[in-house]
């Protein structure tokens, strides 16, 4: 299933691996474990999360409301 979480996984992953997961955990404020489930699939992240993690590895999310009846 493609998910909004897949997606902005597919950008960061590569970002975060690349800097390393406990440096970038560090770095946003999100706890180490809770990242690596993220990464692995198992365990979504909060949208502030997201956020921060995108900020740290240099990245920015944008937001788009989609209403739909």
């Amino acid at each position: 299933m493609n998910t909004p979480q897949d997606h902005i996984r597919s950008q960061l992953a590569p970002r975060i691996r690349a800097k390393g997961i406990s440096q970038t955990a560090r770095e946003s404020g999100v706890h180490r474990v809770s990242l690596q489930h993220w990464l692995a699939g198992r365990r979504p992240l909060p949208m502030h999360h997201l956020e921060s993690l995108a900020r740290v590895v240099g990245l920015r999310l944008e937001h788009r409301v989609t209403l739909r009846r």
